[in-house]
């Protein structure tokens, strides 16, 4: 699913450069459920970018569903995230004026699926997050763990095989939390999703298969 190969990312800053990822070597195969943790500044959103072609890297080669994102332009990248990816943020990210329902609609208007079809997948993502009632409810509305849930279903309404989760619960309570990392793991065990994650939550680090850690924009340990 995922294949990165020698990664650097560099940033320039005037006539400073800095390191932000060197040798980066990693891969994620169908139904993984990877942490990629380590101390701020390490390098983890930086690398959660990438994977999710939001920025490009230096040097290096990354594959994403077997395609080569290293060389494409900028349409072909958003043309990927499209079709193969999902993302989750600690933010939520929902639009403020906007239900429950639109906001989990609008990646679908963004593309081209037809309007019943449509309504039958906004529908039955919310139901599997738990808040078809809510439907109609604008983030507001809602409580912390209700809007990271809508986040959730408008991600799954895509039917990614891949979904990035930068830090996920840490605007969340710790049971609230809970309850969104297991709502996360049934979905990557019923439908396979390869999940990646970029977090400092203990409870993410224990239900991971695989555990990636950054220091200084360095791996210890090449997934």
């Amino acid at each position: 699913m995922v294949k990165i190969v020698n990664l650097e990312k560099i940033y320039k800053m005037g006539s400073v450069s800095l390191t932000a990822l060197a040798d980066i070597n990693f891969r994620a195969a169908k139904g993984d459920f990877i942490a990629i943790v380590g101390p701020s500044g390490s390098g983890k959103t930086t690398l959660l970018n990438i994977i999710g072609c939001l920025d490009k890297p230096t040097r290096g080669s990354v594959e994403i569903c077997n395609e080569k994102i290293t060389t494409m332009n900028g349409n072909q990248l958003a043309e990927i995230r499209g079709r193969k990816l999902g993302f989750i943020f600690q933010t939520f990210n929902l639009i403020p004026v906007l239900t429950a329902y639109e906001n989990v609609e609008l990646p679908l208007l963004l593309g081209d699926s037809p309007g019943g079809n449509r309504r039958n997948r906004i529908i039955d993502a919310l139901r599997d997050v738990g808040l078809a009632e809510h439907s109609q409810h604008k983030p507001d509305e809602l409580s912390g763990g209700q809007r990271q849930r809508v986040a959730i279903a408008r991600t799954l309404v895509k039917e990614p095989e891949i979904i990035l989760a930068d830090e996920p619960t840490a605007n969340l309570d710790s049971t609230t939390g809970m309850s969104i990392i297991e709502m996360m793991l049934g979905i990557n065990q019923e439908r396979g999703t390869t999940f990646i994650f970029a977090t400092h939550d203990p409870a993410i680090m224990k239900y991971a298969t695989t555990i990636v850690r950054l220091h200084d924009g360095r791996l210890l340990y090449d997934a």
